[in-house]
């Protein structure tokens, strides 16, 4: 069983590497003549980097981007109880999800302890954080080829379907970590949020443990300091995301969808599910 200050402990080793993440230069700006293929950029961004950057400039815009991503994505999916499909991320007094505080937030994928994940995700930013607050990126395939290089076979165990079981209070959700898509690509489905993680063997555990080193080690990480009016989205199944601390009162939207369609002006194209 691991519990979160065996997690948390390495996650802070990890991270104080004095190597320093990637700088995400590749970003889309909105403007009349990017919108004529503006649905085609980002799918494509999808499809080569497993996330797409927006520089949308204005509020206006913003919104006509979120439209693009509906027509493209389809409609965005129901987060809480609430029935609101769009979550507020900022720090709030007395916090008990990191969404609300300023805190460094550890890499997972939404939901990733949860039975049921989106696909896709997007973050709008309202208000930019006074300092820090850089959003950080870890793709699925370079995370693969390090676990594959240094664990081999044993790699094999992260599909099985009950390889890692979350504990939340009473509830437990069982599942793989990692999924075979019907492209072919692995997929990945993970979090830290939890109050124990149960490994369906030790190795489990030990490969839980080696994923975590690798994602929070800064060498590993690519990272981009959102704007307001900026927007990420991001496939949920092939990036992993986090962010750094912050001070201010940095201010994101997120939006949650499900699609295995992706409609561009060039057509649509199959974006399979794991």
């Amino acid at each position: 069983m691991l519990l979160p200050s065996t997690i948390n402990a390495l996650i802070t080793r990890a991270s104080s590497s004095k190597a320093t993440p990637q700088l995400i230069v590749n970003t889309t700006v909105y403007s009349k003549q990017t919108e004529v293929n503006l649905s085609h950029r980002i799918a494509y961004g999808l499809e080569m980097s497993g996330f797409s950057i927006i520089n949308a400039r204005d509020a206006a815009n913003a919104i006509r981007v979120m439209a693009i991503l509906r027509e493209m994505i389809g409609s965005p999916q129901i987060q809480n109880m609430r029935g609101t499909t769009e979550e507020n991320v900022f720090p709030v007094t007395n916090a008990t999800r990191y969404i609300n505080t300023r805190a460094a937030q550890p890499l997972h994928t939404d939901n990733g302890y949860a039975c049921v994940a989106p696909d896709f995700m997007a973050l709008r930013c309202l208000k930019a954080a006074l300092t820090g607050g850089e959003t950080l990126l870890v793709d699925v395939e370079s995370l693969l080829k390090y676990m594959l290089n240094r664990h081999s076979a044993k790699v094999e165990l992260l599909y099985n379907p009950k390889s890692i079981t979350y504990v939340t209070g009473s509830v437990k959700v069982s599942k793989s970590i990692f999924q075979r898509a019907p492209d072919g690509k692995t997929r990945i489905n993970f979090s830290v949020f939890a109050d124990a993680i149960i490994g369906d063997t030790k190795e489990c555990e030990d490969l839980f443990l080696s994923i975590v080193e690798f994602i929070h080690s800064p060498s590993n990480q690519m990272q981009y300091l959102l704007n307001k009016h900026d927007i990420i989205v991001a496939d949920n199944r092939a990036v992993l995301h986090g962010r750094k601390e912050f001070e201010g009162e940095r201010w994101l939207l997120r939006t949650w969808y499900d699609a295995d369609i992706i409609k561009t002006e060039r057509g649509s194209m199959p974006y399979g599910r794991g």
